[in-house]
């Protein structure tokens, strides 16, 4: 009996430690695999956050030439100026009229207007310059008529009339005098190049202007021009000078036209 008692207490013991040793175990892998905290207590390591990506910029607005503005020029058949701030160029953006512009000979442009003729009708499109700022010292240059002080510009400057350069020397003499005298020099001018125009296609030709102006005398009320001229054939174009004189006391007449190397 009293063996059976001990063998109690040998199994009961060892069950025991048996319990102690089962819970020790599990304490041991808890802390293996628990995280410190406290100070002491390694920082722990953790992956960084991907970094923000920043936005790609969108398009930008860049800086361009202005589309320009249209403005419809009409003639009726005769000469007609229409204003306009012709810095940046001007086009031929739509013919209204049938077959009757072409540059330079039916319209064309100088710095203050854009110019028609001969039933020319369009519209042209103007572009725009660019704007800069002033000088606080600048001051806007006189226009050539201004500048001589009795309605001429200064000699060797070069403009355009109906078209053509002029030449300094007769531009001066075709811009002075009052307003109606500088209308009926044009209306002179302009006579002389449908005569000569008149003349080419007579001839079988498509057409002539003058190009440049070289030379400008009033004498009596009769306008004498020597001027070089383009005339256009099947065959090419050809390129001469003209000596014109038209008697301007009434309605401008041709009195003589002749010409040298445009047939």
């Amino acid at each position: 009996m009293a063996t059976l008692r001990r063998g109690g207490r040998l199994l009961v013991g060892a069950l025991v430690l048996g319990q102690l040793a089962w819970l020790e175990a599990a304490g041991a892998a808890r802390a293996l695999t628990a995280t410190p905290s406290g100070p002491g207590a390694p920082a722990r390591s953790e992956s960084p956050p991907p970094p923000a990506t920043a936005p790609e910029p969108g398009p930008r607005a860049m800086p361009g030439a202005s589309p320009g503005r249209l403005v419809v020029c009409e003639s009726d058949g005769g000469y007609r100026r229409c204003p306009a701030d012709t810095a940046g160029g001007v086009t031929l953006a739509r013919e209204l009229s049938v077959g009757r512009c072409r540059e330079r000979s039916t319209w064309g442009f100088d710095s203050r207007a854009i110019w028609v003729d001969k039933g020319c009708r369009a519209e042209f499109r103007v572009a725009g310059a660019a704007q800069e700022a002033p000088s606080p010292r600048a001051e806007p240059a006189p226009a050539p008529e201004e500048r001589s002080g009795g309605g001429g510009i200064d000699t060797g400057t070069a403009l355009l009339i109906l078209g053509a350069v002029v030449a300094g020397g007769a531009a001066a003499a075709l811009l002075s005098g009052d307003e109606k005298d500088k209308a009926s020099k044009r209306e002179g001018i302009r006579a002389c190049e449908r005569a000569l125009d008149r003349l080419v296609r007579d001839r079988g030709g498509r057409g002539a202007r003058f190009t440049e102006i070289d030379q400008a005398r009033m004498r009596d009320r009769v306008l004498e021009i020597e001027a070089r001229a383009r005339a256009e054939w099947r065959r090419g174009t050809r390129r001469g000078t003209v000596a014109c004189r038209v008697d301007l006391r009434g309605r401008p007449e041709v009195r003589r036209l002749r010409q040298e190397g445009l047939w």
